[in-house]
């Protein structure tokens, strides 16, 4: 026999529903009711949401009690974007291997001095070769959708 982890152990018990359109999510006592697209209803003592921002931002579901204001202002609030990672691999590490940090920024003086990524990651420690991960967001991450390699490298 193998002893399987607590997490496995527990979802082996647990009914989760893929691929699946939730419309409406229902409190009602001391049980929770999720009515799917097409009519299905599931019921059970808790429910787990991992319902995308966009879809909460859309109030495609329907909670029953609503929402909070405080979930709905915090939901009001929150952005997403386009992100890239670009991974950058070197001859020698320019930087210093033995640095401190996993994560660093670089701050520039104006968005036309910022280029692609000004986030990166050091994977020297990681990967044990001479290699950066840069993170380029909002409209560099737009502008990279479309560039070559090549561009991508000289920018």
């Amino acid at each position: 026999a193998t002893a399987r982890s607590g997490s496995e152990a527990g979802a082996a018990k647990l009914a989760v529903q893929l691929s699946t359109e939730v419309v409406k999510v229902a409190q009602n006592g001391d049980k929770v009711a999720v009515t799917a697209k097409g009519g299905a209803v599931m019921e059970a003592d808790y429910v787990v949401s991992t319902l995308p921002l966009g879809v909460l931002k859309a109030n495609s579901v329907d909670f029953s009690p609503s929402l909070s204001v405080a979930k709905t202002d915090a939901i009001s609030k929150l952005a997403f974007g386009n992100v890239v990672k670009i991974s950058l691999l070197f001859d020698t590490a320019w930087w210093s291997p033995t640095i401190s940090t996993d994560f660093f920024a670089v701050a520039r003086a104006g968005d036309s001095q910022r280029g692609l990524g000004n986030y990166f990651f050091n994977l020297h420690k990681i990967v044990g070769k001479p290699a950066l991960m840069a993170f380029a967001t909002g409209p560099a991450a737009d502008a990279v959708d479309g560039m070559t390699d090549a561009a991508v490298w000289d920018a």
